[in-house]
């Protein structure tokens, strides 16, 4: 594994969690586009660090999957409203990891925390996916 700060891994945990940009910079006292920086940088030099999985219920299922179907969507119109093509939404529904950025997507469509629906890649390796 590439090296990466302890600041930065906290920040990508924390954006990965649910927190906002400005509550991650107000904890770290420094400015959001600062936070931004962190974060794009690290991820044009280590892009699989800022990568997150989808979390499985206890049946295998992605929650993202069971939170569109819970309410009432099908896969085009949930893609539509987030502004993605309906492959990238299924791959997603499959368990495919992804960008945190497309993570953030999602889950501001949904109106739920990033953590929610998605845990860090690294996580999903260890297989802590609660």
């Amino acid at each position: 594994m590439p090296y990466m700060s302890e600041r930065t891994k906290h920040i990508i945990q924390q954006l990965a969690s649910g927190k906002s940009m400005a509550a991650v910079a107000r904890e770290l006292r420094v400015s959001r586009q600062a936070v931004n920086q962190i974060v794009w940088r690290e991820y044009r030099r280590y892009p699989e660090q800022a990568r997150v999985a989808p979390r499985k219920n206890e049946f295998g299922v992605t929650e993202l999957r069971v939170l569109r179907t819970a309410r009432g969507l099908t896969l085009s119109r949930a893609a539509a409203g987030m502004h993605m093509s309906v492959q990238t939404l299924l791959n997603m529904e499959k368990g495919k990891v992804v960008e945190l950025r497309k993570a953030r997507q999602v889950a501001e469509f949904y109106d739920v925390p990033v953590g929610a629906l998605f845990a860090l890649a690294d996580e999903c390796a260890e297989g802590n996916l609660a």
